[in-house]
């Protein structure tokens, strides 16, 4: 079983009067971190937490860089996997299963992606909480997930792009 658990924050200010996407700012913030060995464009500075992450009864660290923005969550994780767990069949659709179960979401695609020659996936679907977005890499023994998270009609198809295009992470051989 894999258990991935998302606490986003809703924030109290008041809505815009303008109802149109939110338009890409001029210059986001450039995060790099060291010890997840990634960079990332973010809208806001990320805010760094760590989390508890459950992975075939086994619970590792997930390392967070959370931006918070009026309509919508950016955020890089990546968590190191013991060898056993890293190696497993399927890991990345049975973590994709478990982000949907854990956001209660319906898929709405999926797709087979890879990033310098590391096996990925990325898939869109609808929450509660909103439009979800995600694409998660495995890395030798290193799990990565972004993930989008936007009030529909708030948060434009490009800025979704922009930031996951922005990510790369650097391969320790």
């Amino acid at each position: 079983g894999y258990k991935w658990n998302w606490v986003l924050l809703r924030q109290t200010r008041p809505l815009p009067a303008s109802t149109q996407a939110i338009p890409i700012p001029e210059k986001w913030f450039k995060y790099s971190s060291t010890s997840g060995d990634f960079i990332a464009q973010m809208p806001v500075e990320p805010r760094i937490t760590e989390q508890a992450l459950t992975i075939d009864d086994v619970q590792v660290v997930n390392n967070v860089a959370l931006a918070l923005t009026q309509f919508a969550v950016f955020a890089v994780s990546y968590a190191d996997l013991p060898p056993n767990i890293s190696g497993s069949k399927n890991l990345l659709d049975r973590v994709r299963k478990g982000v949907l179960d854990g956001i209660s979401g319906k898929l709405k695609s999926n797709s087979n992606i890879s990033h310098k020659r590391y096996p990925g996936r990325e898939f869109h679907a609808t929450a509660e909480s909103g439009l979800y977005t995600s694409r998660i890499f495995l890395v030798n023994n290193r799990l990565y997930q972004l993930v989008v998270v936007g009030v529909p009609g708030k948060v434009s198809a490009v800025e979704v792009r922009w930031f996951l295009s922005s990510f790369d992470f650097a391969v320790k051989r």
